[in-house]
């Protein structure tokens, strides 16, 4: 499983907020934290997913790394699991829409929204 992300602010913490994921099968595992390796060098927290993150109907999809480019998103009748870090507080409008196949979903209680 791969993941496209960009750097964010969530009440005053920078982080990270997943934009789509890659991945071969149904089953996802958000990690607390990414690599920023561009930068700085060190690890940022999972704060947010976007809008549509894992919904088949994106409209402008984000542009992978060349090395991501042959994994499929993974996303609508695709994921069957998904499993959210602790350190996640926000999922954007829409972001398991028309997930069909969705059949476990875990999530920790501070998600505030």
């Amino acid at each position: 499983m791969e993941l496209l992300w960009e750097k964010c602010r969530t009440e005053g913490t920078e982080g990270a907020r997943i934009l789509r994921i890659l991945g071969n099968d149904g089953q996802i595992e958000i990690p607390d934290q990414v690599w920023d390796h561009e930068e700085t060098g060190k690890r940022l927290p999972v704060l947010e997913m976007a809008e549509y993150v894992c919904s088949a109907m994106m409209r402008k999809e984000p542009k992978p790394a060349p090395f991501q480019e042959t994994i499929p998103v993974l996303c609508g009748d695709k994921v069957e699991s998904v499993s959210l870090p602790k350190t996640l507080v926000r999922i954007g409008r829409y972001g398991f829409y028309n997930c069909g196949a969705l059949k476990k979903f875990t999530f920790w209680s501070s998600m505030a929204d």
